[in-house]
């Protein structure tokens, strides 16, 4: 599906700034151990659109993940149909979409020749569901530089992302709960970070209710990066406490989920 919109549109988010943002704020984790959870997730289908039996509200490009892909050839003028590195258009994909970008681009970890009997639509019955766990199991770390980069790459509506980060007992980082949604009527907050910037920058550096914490009041290394977890969709829930014994055990799994 071929969509109008813009990476600088507020509705959506690269994956790869996303992760980036959440590994700022958890210090156990690295971005790409978050787009490791991206990948999984792209490859489950848990990003994938509405079944066509919803009608026509499954084309709104709030239901769907974006991708840069090169227009065909037949599209451009003549001049631009000739150059190696063509120009690209952003088109609405799913798991099957993507995966086949990243085969005809050599962007799959390992050869092409390999993945093609995985991937083969001309080959009855075909699913493509062993190629999709195959390629759900495989780190992201072991994907070529060009498949890691296409997958950074890939743009995400708000909506689809808060829901998420929810059922990972995670929010909205603070710097993307803080830019509007198009279409919002406050301009000022979003789901995911109601804290003030400035109790935020405190809290990051050891400091609680606006004084320095003392030696047993020193929040713990897995959890001073965190900001406060809101339920998300009800604006105005007051933070949970930070610190807790639950907090603490449960931020180390964070990650492995």
């Amino acid at each position: 599906m071929s969509v109008s919109i813009s990476a600088f549109d507020g509705n959506y988010v690269r994956l790869g700034q996303v992760a980036a943002l959440l590994a700022q704020e958890r210090a156990q984790c690295a971005a790409d151990d978050v787009m490791d959870l991206f990948k999984r997730s792209v490859f489950a289908g848990e990003f994938e659109p509405p079944s066509f039996e919803v009608g026509e509200t499954r084309e709104d490009p709030r239901n769907w993940l974006h991708m840069e892909i090169e227009a065909p050839r037949c599209m451009l003028p003549p001049d631009q149909a000739a150059l190696s590195v063509r120009p690209k258009q952003l088109y609405g994909v799913n798991r099957s979409t993507i995966t086949s970008v990243l085969l005809t681009t050599d962007a799959l970890p390992g050869g092409r020749v390999e993945w093609e009997p995985l991937l083969d639509i001309t080959t009855p019955p075909y699913t493509g569901a062993n190629g999709f766990s195959a390629l759900g199991a495989i780190p992201f770390r072991d994907f070529s530089e060009r498949g890691r980069k296409e997958l950074e790459a890939l743009l995400i509506p708000i909506e689809k992302l808060v829901p998420w980060l929810e059922k990972r007992g995670w929010s909205l980082p603070c710097a993307l709960a803080r830019r509007p949604l198009a279409g919002n009527k406050d301009r000022t907050r979003l789901p995911g970070c109601s804290r003030p910037a400035g109790r935020y920058r405190r809290l990051r550096h050891g400091e609680q209710a606006g004084r320095r914490s003392g030696p047993g009041r020193a929040l713990s290394s897995s959890c001073a990066n965190w900001p406060p977890s809101i339920l998300i969709g009800r604006r105005g829930s007051s933070p949970r406490k930070l610190g807790s014994a639950r907090a603490r055990s449960s931020t180390k799994a964070n990650c492995r989920q």
